[in-house]
């Protein structure tokens, strides 16, 4: 697939193809879901597999699955819910981690008012304004479980450029210690496709100087641990590598 054709017709066959068996785990948490929520796929796994058309062969299969659901979902009835899929444990969102019954693949959810792009405000929430705070631009995309449709932020742009690059470069201050270890993460799965741009390296530089070497790999280990566990060797390994070379 060219980059050019990235569209939701040209996705929508794809997206249930590279969900496997997960895909009827998903389909049964949608059937279960109040109508007026509004389930988003968000996060590595949409994004790999995207990268995966546009260059097959080039990344690890993805493996973790992220949903984000919008529309107005109470804390307890949230939870009620979620209670019916066997939950693991509660993820950095106060969401949850899911163990899929079919793919035995872990899926991550939570509600989007929870999400760090709003830190619980009850208005202007969107899915728009979730991929605007993307720190990374190919991550900034999404595909809306109940339309069915794809929504693109940014990652198209990146794909074309072939570029791994910041997006509004936030103050160092202003990210957490997880998004730290995702981006180190994601820079090194995706250095075989896509060079890290100037300002992206020194965003990095930034966040392996602000944080100590230590604490940033014991993050990458715990996050690799939940969420990439059967890669934890790679990411932990390459991430060190990273952070390494960037606090010379």
């Amino acid at each position: 697939m060219l980059v050019d054709q990235l569209s939701t017709d040209s996705l929508r066959p794809v997206v249930k193809v590279c969900f496997g068996s997960a895909w009827e785990d998903v389909q049964e948490l949608l059937l279960a879901m109040p109508l007026d929520w509004r389930p988003h796929l968000i996060g590595g796994f949409l994004r790999d597999l995207i990268i995966q058309e546009c260059f097959p062969g080039r990344l690890l299969p993805p493996n973790d699955i992220d949903i984000i659901v919008g529309g107005p979902v109470g804390v307890q009835a949230f939870a009620d819910f979620v209670t019916t899929f066997r939950p693991e444990r509660r993820n950095r969102f106060g969401g949850y981690q899911l163990k899929l019954y079919q793919s035995k693949q872990r899926l991550d959810i939570w509600r989007m008012v929870d999400d760090a792009a709003f830190k619980g405000q009850e208005q202007g929430r969107s899915i728009r304004k979730v991929l605007r705070q993307c720190i990374l631009e190919v991550d900034a995309v999404a595909w809306d479980l109940r339309g069915d449709t794809f929504l693109e932020g940014g990652i198209s742009q990146a794909l074309k450029t072939k570029r791994l690059d910041v997006r509004d470069r936030p103050h160092i201050t202003a990210i957490s210690l997880p998004e730290c270890a995702h981006l180190l993460m994601t820079a090194e799965k995706l250095k075989g496709v896509m060079s890290l741009s100037s300002a992206a390296y020194c965003f990095i530089s930034q966040v392996c100087h602000f944080f100590s070497r230590r604490t940033l790999l014991v993050e990458v280990k715990r996050t690799a641990e939940i969420k990439h566990r059967a890669d934890y060797l790679f990411y932990v390994t390459q991430a060190e590598k990273l952070i390494n070379l960037s606090v010379r």
